[in-house]
């Protein structure tokens, strides 16, 4: 499990967004930032096809609002219980 803060998670998901706005210049959508957090906190902890998984999970809308919106420890127990995964 991850030991990042809420507060570190937030400035995550405005980084994300800043860095999508200047790539692309518009805004993020709650997909794109959910799927860039998953990136950023769970790739080397999730094997490449529970990532995949979890990707296909979060383009539902309300679901990626969820994970981002999660602090750390509580997001690692949703995410483990959604996808029925256990992080590495």
């Amino acid at each position: 499990m991850t030991a990042t803060t809420e507060a570190d998670a937030f400035e995550l998901i405005i980084a994300a967004m800043k860095d999508q706005q200047q790539d692309r210049g518009r805004r993020c959508n709650t997909v794109e930032l959910a799927i860039q957090l998953l990136q950023k906190e769970y790739q080397i902890q999730l094997s490449t096809s529970h990532f995949v998984n979890a990707v296909d999970f979060l383009t539902v809308e309300a679901k990626a609002l969820a994970f981002i919106t999660l602090n750390s420890s509580i997001r690692d127990i949703w995410l483990c219980k959604n996808l029925d995964v256990k992080l590495i």
